[in-house]
């Protein structure tokens, strides 16, 4: 359902978002990735793998490979927002 937060605890999860109330808790084996819905600069060149294998390949090596190429992207009006 739209305005339930689930961005928002996905974000809370991942470090992207501070609470403002409240204490998060992960277990320390823990890991948390995700897509974003509006990330088809990241995926255009992935659309053969599911979200799965996506995650697997872009953390394989224990760090995000779309970093580097997100630091000299330039984005749209539509993709900042």
């Amino acid at each position: 359902e739209n305005g339930a937060g689930k961005s928002t605890m996905i974000k809370v999860l991942t470090g992207e978002v501070v609470p403002q109330t409240g204490e998060v808790w992960k277990h320390p084996n823990a890991r948390v990735a995700y897509v974003a819905q509006h990330a088809f600069h990241h995926i255009e060149e992935h659309l053969n793998k599911t979200a799965n294998e996506y995650i697997r390949w872009r953390y394989s090596n224990g760090e995000d490979k779309e970093s580097l190429v997100k630091v000299s992207m330039v984005l749209t009006e539509d993709e900042a927002k």
